[in-house]
C-alpha cells in the first residue's frame, strides 16, 4: 500500500513538473515573439523619415499627457496605450471619411522636441471643406479634457455652434474670437491632411506605462530572465544529449559492459575471499598462540609445585 502511494505521488509530481515546463516554455516563446514583433516595428519606423513603431498596420503609442481624459466615448488617460490604424498614402481618402467625434493621430507642428515633430492624438471637432467639393481641407481637433472644462456635452453640439467661425462666414463675432484664442493657445488644433498619421481604434489601459517601463528596464525585465532561462534550457539540452549518448553507448557496447561488470564482480569476490582467508588464518594463529600461552602457564605452575 505504501509503495502504491509513493508511485501515485511520483506520477503526480512528474505530471506537475511536465505541465510547469510546458507553461514556462510557452511564456518563453511568447516573450521571444513579442521581442521579434517589437524589433520589426522599430525597423519599419526607422526606414521611414516620419514613421513610428507599428506592426501590420497597427501603431502602438504610449499616452504621455492627460489631454484626452474625460467622459466622452473612447476617452483615455495618461499611461494608457493608444492603438491606431496607420495611414499610408491615402490620407485624403481617410480624411474625407472622418466624422466629428472620431479620434485621429497626427504630427503636431506646434509641439516640437528639437527638430522632430511629435505625435498627438485628439478628437475631431470640425472638418473644413473650403470648396464644398467633398474633399476635407483641414481637420480641427481638441482634447476631451479641455472640451469637458468648456462644458461641451457632445462634439456635434460644439461643431454646430462654431460652424460659422470655422467656415469664415463671421469674422467679428465672439465665436470667431473664441476659436482664434483656442488656436493660439493650442487647445484647438488645425491639422493639415499631410500631418494625418492614423485613426484611433482602441486603448489598452496602462499599456503605455508598461511599455515605458519595458523600454527603461527591458534588460532586467525580459532580456536577463530570457538569458537565464535560455541557459537553463541549454543545460537541460546538454544533459539530455549526454544521457542519450550514454544510453546509446550502453546499448551498443552492452556485452562489453556486462563483461567488464562481471570481471569487476569476480575481482571483488576474489578480494573478499582473500580477506576472509586472511582473517581465518589470523584467528587460527591467535587461537594457537593462546593455547601455547596457556600450556606454558600450566607448565610453569607445575614446576613451582
Amino acid at each position: 500500500m505504501e509503495n502504491s502511494n509513493e508511485e501515485v505521488e511520483k506520477k503526480t509530481t512528474s505530471k506537475g513538473l511536465y505541465i510547469t515546463k510546458i507553461v514556462v516554455n510557452v511564456i518563453f516563446y511568447i516573450l521571444i515573439f513579442m521581442i521579434f514583433l517589437g524589433s520589426i516595428a522599430n525597423i519599419k519606423a526607422g526606414k521611414s523619415s516620419d514613421g513610428f513603431p507599428n506592426i501590420f498596420g497597427r501603431g502602438y503609442l504610449a499616452v504621455a499627457s492627460d489631454s484626452m481624459e474625460g467622459d466622452f466615448k473612447n476617452s483615455f488617460k495618461a499611461g494608457d496605450m493608444a492603438v491606431v490604424n496607420v495611414i499610408g498614402n491615402n490620407k485624403q481618402e481617410v480624411a474625407n471619411k472622418l466624422k466629428v467625434g472620431d479620434i485621429i493621430t497626427f504630427y503636431d507642428p506646434t509641439n516640437l522636441r528639437g527638430k522632430t515633430k511629435q505625435l498627438n492624438t485628439h478628437r475631431v471637432v470640425y472638418l473644413w471643406d473650403a470648396d464644398n467639393d467633398g474633399n476635407v481641407d483641414a481637420i480641427y481637433t481638441m482634447g476631451d479634457k479641455f472640451a469637458k472644462l468648456q462644458g461641451f456635452d457632445t462634439y456635434e453640439t460644439f461643431s454646430m455652434r462654431f460652424k460659422d467661425a470655422f467656415d469664415g462666414k463671421s469674422e467679428t463675432n465672439s465665436s470667431k474670437a473664441t476659436v482664434n484664442n483656442w488656436l493660439d493657445s493650442g487647445d484647438l488644433q488645425d491639422v493639415s491632411i499631410d500631418n494625418l498619421r492614423g485613426t484611433y481604434m482602441h486603448n489598452i489601459a496602462n499599456g503605455g506605462s508598461f511599455s515605458e517601463t519595458l523600454a527603461k528596464w527591458g534588460l532586467i525585465i525580459i532580456v536577463l530572465p530570457l538569458v537565464i532561462f535560455l541557459g537553463i534550457q541549454i543545460f537541460i539540452f546538454v544533459k539530455t544529449l549526454l544521457a542519450y549518448k550514454k544510453a546509446k553507448y550502453n546499448d551498443t557496447h552492452k556485452e562489453e559492459i556486462e563483461s567488464k561488470k562481471k570481471l569487476e564482480r569476480e575481482k571483488l569476490k576474489e578480494q573478499l575471499r582473500r580477506e576472509l582467508l586472511e582473517e581465518m588464518n589470523n584467528e587460527k594463529e591467535f587461537s594457537a598462540q593462546q593455547e601455547n600461552d596457556e600450556k606454558q602457564l600450566s607448565d610453569e605452575e607445575k614446576d613451582v609445585k
